[in-house]
């Protein structure tokens, strides 16, 4: 019945347990009134309705002893105000956030970057701040927030690992905009692409794409100015980058290691 785990987040779920706590008291429910429940609350799918209401007539209750029944009920109920309490706080949460950085004076920067949306982009600019002498130099900025590895050497013994002590939080959000980065900027699918064809493992191409993103942020947050695709392939062109010839394997919105880019054949393009 989808009534356990994270389903519990879910308005239907918690306004379902709120008024049919137990089996036997959803059990007493008439179908019709249970159809008209999952309608009213947006789950209109017939199938998954009848599916439903077929898994409340088989269900057997663990047991029908009454002081059991209740008292569960009664913290399944409390459990489920608290979580409706939660859920209405996110919302205040997000909408708040969404006010502030609509109105930041870096906002322009951060919304900037390909992939970062409503979601990633104030997370950024809060990693960073406004503070513009918080971080000398983007390594001071790899350092802090964890993206940086660590280097052990102890003779002829080097060994390198990811950095543990940091925020976490914000190492987190390094992360997770490298890899959103992947689908959205050409580059970005190039670098992550070359890193995985190397033999890195997942994770550790995007935290290499995450200190190259993070060079990139730093420059734009110190001279306040938004990120530009066209003038970064610009300069890497310019540069002679290795990255340039890997674009055409490129397709924006697709995953280049799960979704490779297939060109046509010779043979092909000569029929056509």
């Amino acid at each position: 019945m989808e009534l356990c785990g994270e389903e519990l987040w879910r308005p239907l779920a918690t306004t379902f347990l709120l008024k049919w706590p137990t089996l036997m008291a959803v059990q007493k429910a008439k179908p019709a009134t249970l159809k008209a429940f999952y309608y009213l609350n947006g789950s209109r799918s017939q199938k998954l309705i009848e599916q439903r209401l077929k898994l409340v007539e088989q269900a057997v209750a663990v047991s029908d002893e009454p002081a059991l029944n209740q008292s569960f009920a009664l913290r399944v109920q409390l459990v489920c105000r608290q979580l409706q309490d939660i859920v209405q706080t996110i919302k205040e949460f997000e909408r708040q956030i969404a006010e502030v950085f609509a109105n930041h004076p870096d906002r322009e920067i951060f919304a900037s970057l390909p992939g970062a949306g409503p979601v990633l982009a104030p997370r950024l600019l809060a990693a960073l701040g406004a503070d513009r002498e918080r971080f000398e130099s983007a390594s001071s900025l790899h350092r802090y927030s964890g993206i940086a590895p660590v280097t052990k050497q102890s003779g002829n013994k080097r060994h390198v690992h990811r950095r543990y002590l940091c925020p976490k939080f914000e190492r987190q959000s390094f992360h997770e905009y490298a890899k959103e980065s992947v689908l959205w900027c050409r580059w970005a699918a190039a670098y992550y692409l070359d890193q995985r064809s190397k033999g890195k493992p997942h994770h550790t191409a995007v935290r290499a794409l995450a200190f190259k993103w993070q060079r990139i942020i730093w420059r734009c947050w110190q001279s306040r100015t938004p990120y530009s695709d066209q003038q970064y392939e610009k300069a890497l062109r310019k540069s002679g980058s290795k990255l340039v010839g890997i674009f055409g394997r490129i397709e924006v919105g697709k995953n280049p290691v799960k979704n490779p880019v297939t060109k046509p054949s010779k043979k092909a393009v000569k029929k056509t």
